[in-house]
Parts: structure tokens; sequence; C-alpha cells
């Protein structure tokens, strides 16, 4: 798999982008639209609740730390901001009806032997963006966003 990653760019300038890659690298004369309008990461697990925060035999704990949301078809934007917001998000009125999440950020415990637990943060913005570190873990991670139904591929 290759990914490309465009910041604060309009979706013209990221087709552009990705043509002239695909181009320069591939010799791709022209770029399938399902690739570009291709739904990599979601954050339905987060809003329905059913992401699993205990972690795995690598991963201590998952916290949720940031939640960008609209309500009200985005008549209302709220960024929540905390430690944890695991357990109190519901009672923000994020639950499974009527919110759209734009973009949540997740901290990963990652263990390690005989040592603290080390800290990575990870966001995830649908349709196309999540960011990983590069890092020893991000293999750990990545796995773990996949099996709680986050990252699609």
């Amino acid at each position: 798999m290759l990914s490309l990653s465009i910041r604060s760019r309009g979706d013209d300038d990221k087709k552009k982008y990705i043509e002239i890659f695909g181009k320069a690298f591939f010799g791709l004369d022209e770029i399938d639209e399902s690739t570009l309008n291709e739904t990599l990461v979601v954050l339905d697990p987060i809003k329905n609740r059913t992401f699993d925060y205990n972690g795995n035999e690598q991963i201590e704990a998952v916290k949720l730390t940031a939640v960008d949301a609209k309500l009200r078809g985005g008549a209302l934007r709220l960024l929540l901001k905390s430690g944890d917001l695991t357990n109190t998000i519901q009672g923000f009125g994020l639950g499974s009806d009527g919110a759209e999440y734009v973009s949540a950020k997740l901290k990963f415990l990652i263990k390690r032997d005989g040592k603290k637990s080390k800290q990575i943060a990870v966001e995830i913005k649908p349709p196309e963006n999540s960011k990983v570190p590069e890092k020893k873990e991000k293999k750990i991670i990545e796995d773990y966003l996949r099996e709680q139904g986050v990252l699609l591929e």
C-alpha cells in the first residue's frame, strides 16, 4: 500500500497532486474516481460506543482525548478535549443519533517491558486521514485500529 498525505489543501488541489504523483511514479494517465473518493477511516465505532478502549497484549489502554462533532445538521459544532472522554461523551449529546463526528484524537498507551507505557497520540479524520506517527509502534496501533473497525484497509 502507498499513501499520500496532503494537508491543508482543498479537494481540487488534492486531486491534482494525486494525478501528478500517479503519472510521475506509476505512469498513470488517469486516476480512477474510486481512488479519489475511497474512505479509509471511519469514526463509527467511537460514535456508536463499540470501540474497545481496554487495549490488548501490546496496548495497555486507549483514551479518547478529543472529539470534533457537528450537531443539528451542522448548526452547532463542538470540540471537546479532555484527558479521557471515553465515559463522558454521551453527556454532551454526542450519541449515535444526530451527531456527525468530524475527527477524534486517541492516546494509545503502549506497553514496554520494565518501563512506563509509552503514550502515542493519533488523530483520525475521515474519510481518508489518520495521523499515526511514524514510529516503531505504528504497526501495533494500525492493527488495533483495524480490529476495532476504524481503519478500513
